[in-house]
């Protein structure tokens, strides 16, 4: 069986039906116009590398239905005793209606993957339509949009630092000072290399102790009664790492999830690297958490703007169905808030951080 796909920006609907037990294909035939000729490489190398075959047809004008219907009549008649499935999702307008016209004549079969849902529905066939299947990973999804992974292993957290990462999340709303000013001693110990910060009993904070005892109980200090951090990691795990971990530990344990990472250095084709903080798939569907430990509330417009500015940028990694999640452990205000509303980010502060999961869950949804 063969698939014939016309190439667009958007390359899953392309990908998916490939890799369906029902629909997989012995090849894939792509309809390219010379601007996607880059994405049409980076699909062909993910359908060779999963053993199908790729033939492309050259489209010299992507908007002149008669010769585009032409075009595709050719090659359907040089092609006549091959079982071709038309996949109409992408391309251009013109394109979609000359193949779906050229096809039709042959009485070929067509169909379109609805991206809200993935379920592909027969245009020209009364075939009952059905959901796409597969759960392709990450690093699937990174490689049709032109980035590589890069695979060196990042340092992870022991089990006792992750437990804690999940407590001070949970606790966020009723800790908000407590965490601030560690993260200021923390601030200092990594200024001055010193490590140990003494006995503290800061105004305001009337859980620190308590909190002491923990960052003990967990490996992050030597002692219960005084800030002494065991290690510079230490040191920065509570300074700000321990948001991303939190972040990382709650979509892990969600049933919905097909793929989680944390810490993911990105390498686009043009050899630009970035750093995701969070990356995760649902529904075949690509969502980034970016975690920040100031407060926007307080902070300039500038850190929101740039915090938005990369959520964006990064956004275009997987394609118009990306989705980005902007998570920070203080207050990020009614009016930044719309901001990033109007940039198409979801925004979770303290009050909301206890409840990350429910609030995750709902964007999946």
């Amino acid at each position: 069986m063969t698939h014939f796909c016309l190439i667009s920006h958007e390359l899953l609907p392309n990908l998916l039906p490939v890799l369906d037990p029902l629909l997989r294909p012995d090849k894939v035939v792509m309809a390219v116009s010379d601007q996607m000729l880059e994405r049409a490489g980076w699909l062909e190398k993910e359908l060779l590398e999963k053993g199908i075959a790729v033939e492309k047809v050259r489209i010299e004008n992507a908007h002149q239905i008669s010769q585009l219907e032409e075009t595709f009549l050719s090659w359907l008649k040089e092609h006549a005793d091959e079982k071709v499935l038309l996949n109409v999702t992408g391309g251009t307008k013109p394109m979609a209606i000359a193949a779906q016209e050229a096809f039709g004549q042959l009485d070929k079969p067509v169909f379109y993957v609805n991206v809200q849902n993935d379920e592909v529905m027969w245009l020209r066939q009364k075939y009952p339509s059905n959901i796409l299947e597969p759960k392709i990973l990450l690093k699937n999804v990174l490689a049709v949009h032109g980035y590589t992974i890069d695979e060196r292993e990042n340092n992870k957290a022991s089990a006792a630092w992750n437990k804690l990462s999940v407590t001070l999340g949970k606790k966020a709303g009723d800790w908000v000072s407590e965490i601030a000013v560690l993260k200021s001693y923390c601030d200092d110990a990594q200024s001055t290399g010193r490590l140990d910060q003494g006995k503290i009993s800061p105004p305001d904070c009337p859980s620190m102790q308590k909190v002491l005892q923990l960052l003990y109980e967990c490996k992050i200090t030597s002692s219960p009664h005084r800030l002494m951090f065991v290690s510079k990691s230490a040191c920065q795990f509570i300074k700000s790492d321990w948001l991303e971990y939190y972040a990382y530990n709650v979509v892990k344990s969600m049933a919905s999830t097909q793929d989680v990472r944390m810490d993911v250095n990105i390498i686009s084709s043009r050899g630009v690297r970035n750093q995701l903080d969070v990356a995760f798939l649902a529904r075949n569907r690509l969502f980034l958490v970016e975690c920040k430990v100031f407060s926007f509330a307080k902070s300039s417009s500038r850190d929101l703007t740039e915090a938005i500015y990369q959520l964006e940028t990064l956004g275009k990694t997987g394609g118009l169905r990306t989705r980005g999640v902007l998570v920070s452990y203080k207050d990020i205000g009614k009016l930044n808030k719309e901001r990033a509303r109007e940039a198409g980010l979801t925004t979770i502060d303290f009050v909301q951080l206890p409840h990350l999961r429910q609030e995750l869950e709902k964007i999946i949804a």
